[in-house]
């Protein structure tokens, strides 16, 4: 009898795993409540600036205007000295109690994703099956034929 050693091949693929994270964002935009506060980014107040300064610049116009008519028609009962006193009187003040800020902090989400790819693994296994060679002497060849058994 002869029997020929026995060969096993093995090929294993690992399975792979693809994990992708697109993170979570958060969006604040806290200028409309700073403003509120006082605290308005440049170009705000520089034009909150410019408005109050052509406010300003107007009324010097109209108040320069109102003594110059005053000073030229005498029979109205203004000299300098009243212009004076008018000018010398402090501003009126204001105060102004109020809660601030008015309007709320916005806050955005973008949501964040997670990205899953999974490829399966394998093994393949190899038996090459070798015949295994008998060799019988003698009558017992003959009996096996006779019983139907290709030798």
């Amino acid at each position: 009898m002869d029997v020929p050693p026995v060969s096993v091949s093995i090929k294993f693929n690992p399975p792979e795993t693809r994990v992708k994270l697109l993170r979570l964002e958060v969006l604040i935009d806290q200028r409309e409540a700073l403003e509120d506060i006082g605290l308005e980014r440049h170009l705000t107040q520089a034009r909150r600036y410019a408005a109050m300064g052509r406010e300003a610049a107007l009324r010097a116009t109209a108040r320069w205007a109102r003594e110059g008519d005053e000073l030229r028609d005498p029979q109205w009962g203004y000299d300098v000295a009243q212009q004076t006193e008018e000018r010398g009187k402090p501003p009126h003040k204001e105060l102004n109690v109020d809660v601030a800020p008015k309007r709320r902090v916005r806050v955005d989400v973008v949501p964040g994703e997670v990205n899953v790819d999974v490829t399966l693994g394998s093994v393949h296994v190899e038996v090459p099956f070798d015949p295994v060679r008998v060799d019988l002497r003698g009558g017992w060849i003959e009996r096996l034929r006779r019983g139907g058994v290709k030798v």
